[in-house]
């Protein structure tokens, strides 16, 4: 009896078993290949929508619809082996690399867990591919374009702890040096290409810069896989590149103050071990690829909303660093790139947010209004807030996990909790959400009069929480921003 009919006369489900107990866990399903190419009898067994579906959830541990499985497992191994083959020619306008980059970002943000398409595209090489791209085509002031996007996009989700420990001294030079247009350069590099304007009076460059965004168009890509076509539009580059850039920040080893040498009585400003909270504590996590092993209790609002209702409630630990501000001006005034970008300062951050939901179905968020409402038109209760800014609208106080019901409008309140407040100083938040993107918006006051500080990001994830934030009004008002990236504490 030959191989081919000692395979036959097995049940179709044993056949099934055999080819993916065969099978290589990383690279595409050559094993099956092979068998199908043996005999039309094998072809017609094997190259079925069911073993399709096996073979799918084989390689990426994540169930496909065996309607869609076939075009999904092509699909996505022509992206793998583009990553593998392609070096070393430049890719900066490659339509080749571009599609097959979307499939990467398809893959690592709509699945989870991650680990195995992580480990997928790290055999065929993207990861030295994406540091390829950034060595050659990031230059000068870089563009803002679907490519540049997207590379710094998976260079961030395909980071880790170890494997940016393990990066050589001259590639996390390159990747920031790269970066830093990205993260100091607000003026040219804004967060959003729609405005929100803080306050009724406002005038200032953090909406102008909005206005006058370098993005491209917002593309998106369909997912082949799903029956309803979920449109993925391209990831912001300084939020990413933020990522990025403080994770390497982290490995520096920062001078400790020398007048902190040992503990102070006094009862305001930083002790020694303020500083070294901050130092050890204030870090940038990176996001787990493995993060189902119980349901989730943040979920966003859509493959566009980068916002996890519930998880912006809690204490926030992280640091900013400010740009040079007697070079910033100079920045802004060429076309040329600075030969270098200094970083003024970095500083630590200490946030405690408070979360209050809108469940009126009659309300809408206009954003074309301030997005903060003026001082004293809202009245904050034991359960909730009432702000009449935008009409009577009441607020529920968020309490517990993710909500249940459909959220209408978002309003934030905060502060800073001692003992962070009397190191590194006492402040009111008061803040709101943009729920078409997830665009958090905080106004910082200090409670000693110092100033006003308008923070605005986005979350990638319910543990970081990055963006920039400038000073507003009176004497402190800033021409720049500094770059922040929060984790949940």
């Amino acid at each position: 009896m030959s191989a081919a009919a000692s395979l036959l006369s097995v049940s179709p489900e044993v056949l099934y078993n055999i080819v993916i107990l065969a099978s290589d866990a990383l690279g595409p399903p050559s094993e099956w290949a092979a068998l199908v190419a043996t005999c039309s009898a094998l072809r017609r067994a094997l190259d079925t929508p069911a073993m399709h579906a096996l073979l799918f959830t084989n390689k990426f541990l994540f169930p496909a619809d065996p309607e869609h499985a076939r075009n999904e497992l092509q699909r996505r191994f022509e992206a793998l082996n583009f990553f593998r083959t392609v070096r070393p020619r430049p890719l900066g306008d490659d339509t080749a690399f571009l599609d097959a980059l979307w499939v990467a970002y398809i893959m690592l943000k709509s699945e989870e867990p991650r680990q195995r398409n992580v480990d997928q595209l790290r055999w065929a090489g993207l990861p030295e591919l994406l540091l390829q791209h950034l060595s050659q085509q990031l230059r000068g002031w870089p563009l803002v374009n679907e490519t540049n996007a997207l590379v710094i996009a998976l260079l961030w989700l395909l980071s880790s702890e170890e494997s940016v420990a393990a990066e050589p001294a001259a590639i996390r030079e390159l990747v920031m040096n790269r970066l830093r247009p990205y993260v100091l350069a607000a003026f040219r590099y804004p967060l959003s290409d729609k405005g929100w304007c803080p306050y009724h009076s406002c005038s200032s460059e953090i909406a102008a810069a909005s206005r006058t965004s370098t993005t491209t168009r917002p593309a998106a890509y369909s997912e082949p896989q799903s029956k309803a076509s979920n449109a993925v539009r391209i990831p912001a580059v300084p939020i990413y590149a933020i990522l990025c850039y403080f994770t390497r920040l982290d490995t520096l080893s920062p001078m400790f103050p020398v007048h902190l040498s040992a503990s102070s009585p006094r009862k305001r400003g930083p002790r020694r071990e303020d500083v070294e909270h901050f130092i050890n504590e204030c870090r940038t996590p990176f996001e787990p690829w493995n993060s189902n092993s119980s349901p989730p209790l943040y979920r966003s609002l859509g493959p566009n909303v980068q916002y996890f209702p519930g998880a912006l409630t809690g204490r926030w630990k992280g640091s900013s660093i400010t740009p040079s501000i007697n070079d910033y001006a100079h920045w802004k005034d060429t076309d040329a790139v600075p030969e270098s970008m200094d970083v003024f300062c970095r500083q630590p951050l200490y946030l405690t947010l408070q979360e209050h939901f809108c469940y009126d179905v009659a309300v809408r968020q206009d954003e074309d209004a301030p997005c903060l409402p003026l001082a004293g038109t809202w009245v904050e209760r034991e359960d909730g807030i009432t702000v009449d800014s935008w009409g009577p609208r009441d607020f529920e106080r968020h309490r517990g996990v993710a909500p249940q019901r459909e959220i209408f409008d978002v309003f934030v309140t905060g502060k800073t909790d001692d003992p962070y407040a009397s190191a590194w100083g006492d402040f009111r938040i008061v803040g709101r959400v943009r729920l078409s993107d997830g665009l958090v918006v905080l106004s910082r006051e200090s409670v000693a009069g110092l100033g006003t500080t308008v923070f605005r990001g986005y979350m990638t994830s319910p543990q970081n929480f990055c963006g920039r934030y400038r000073a507003v009004g009176g004497a402190l008002h800033a021409d720049w921003e500094a770059a922040f990236s929060l984790c949940k504490m």
